[in-house]
């Protein structure tokens, strides 16, 4: 084959590869965790206050607060503003905004879980400004739960929301949208979005049984299933003192030699009791009160598989327990002659982790378990003013 051939050739797959990186980048969307779900306003609120900018929401309400319609909008609230082209430096507003500022304006709504706008909570925060003090902030949504602050910023917004008789929650609010031509006459766009935040409110707190993910690891047999007591914050006998097998735990770990490297495989098996189960959910990543007030009627799986793989240098696979999710446990479930259920107890594990120790295997476990028999009620009372994660 001629030289004349393979310049062409090689011509034509540097602009196929040029291509593609183009339409990726042009169709690609910037995106947030799932947990925030941002919504367009489409109405006026009293005191001529423009809110038909991005929408900020943690939780799901059964229904929109007053005076307020939201429609579904990308996690961003990039819809109105102007790509910017592939490849080319970006604007210089947008570049002196990064390291000078630019003006920025947010109007916070914050809500209770039923939508219903929140009077009197107090809304903290700061513009970031490359380090510099004196941008922070402290002040109270009005009576339709309102509150509109703006001050030079470089970049983001971090805020939280607090209320005698309310969980706290923390947020970050970014006015720089990456991609987007977001900077117009030295004002971040969109002006005056309206983050429209979720407070939950303190409904019925009961004492529970807590075990914390600290630095104290608990050994039990490996290739072996091993019960674990909630109450007793132990292993069921003969490993432990519990008397409950509120959930059970198998541990397996398995070497492989490929091509002179070691592969570790290591995998946890968690199983409810027969008649109990298991639940997974997205914590609240925001709210001090990370689960839903009630456990689950039905949807429970029996069981669930963690699994990691990796070598000395390389990880291949990490199913392990996410941070971001905690499971719902149903056990200690007990029924009449005739099948009916007569007892049931209801926890949830906010933390799980598990490494293969030497004297077998080796577990932390962060959960609070409600002793109340029938009781679904997972909002946990606080152990004292600092007792941040519920």
């Amino acid at each position: 084959m001629n030289k004349r051939i393979l310049w062409s050739l090689g011509l034509l797959g540097v602009l196929m590869l040029s291509g593609a990186a183009f339409y990726a980048w042009y169709c690609h969307e910037d995106v947030e965790p799932a947990t925030p779900v941002f919504r367009e306003s489409t109405e006026n609120v009293s005191r001529s206050r423009a809110l038909a900018n991005g929408v900020f929401q943690t939780g799901m309400p059964k229904r929109a607060a007053r005076h307020i319609s939201y429609e579904e909008s990308s996690a961003r609230t990039t819809n109105d503003l102007v790509r910017l082209p592939f490849g080319k430096e970006r604007p210089y507003d947008i570049r002196y905004a990064e390291h000078k500022g630019a003006l920025g304006r947010v109007t916070f709504h914050v809500v209770d879980t039923e939508g219903n706008s929140v009077p009197g909570a107090t809304v903290r925060g700061g513009f970031y400004n490359n380090g510099k003090e004196g941008h922070g902030f402290s002040e109270q949504t009005d009576a339709e739960g309102l509150l509109t602050v703006q001050d030079t910023c470089t970049g983001d917004l971090n805020f939280d929301v607090r209320k005698t008789g309310c969980y706290q929650t923390r947020h970050r609010y970014w006015f720089f949208k990456a991609g987007f031509d977001c900077v117009e006459d030295g004002r971040w766009i969109p002006w005056n979005p309206v983050l429209k935040v979720v407070l939950k409110e303190v409904r019925n707190p009961v004492e529970m049984k807590v075990g914390r993910k600290g630095t104290e690891w608990k050994v039990f047999p490996r290739n072996e299933e091993v019960g674990f007591d909630f109450e007793a914050n132990d292993f069921v006998e003969p490993v432990g003192v519990g008397k409950y097998d509120d959930i059970k735990l198998y541990f397996s770990n398995e070497v492989e030699k490929v091509r002179g490297e070691h592969i570790y495989t290591w995998q946890l098996t968690l199983t409810s009791d027969v008649d109990g189960g298991l639940f997974r959910l997205p914590k609240d990543i925001f709210s001090e009160f990370k689960s839903v007030y009630v456990a689950p009627k039905a949807g429970y799986e029996k069981k669930i598989i963690y699994t990691y793989k990796r070598s000395q240098n390389r990880v291949f696979i990490d199913m392990r327990a996410s941070d971001q999710e905690y499971v719902i446990v149903k056990s200690r479930v007990r029924k009449d002659e005739d099948g009916n259920i007569i007892d049931k107890h209801y926890g949830k594990i906010y933390g799980l982790e598990f490494v293969n120790g030497k004297e077998g295997a080796q577990i932390k476990l962060n959960y609070s378990f409600n002793p109340n028999s029938n009781d679904p009620n997972l909002e946990r009372k606080r152990d004292s003013p600092h007792d941040g994660v519920l």
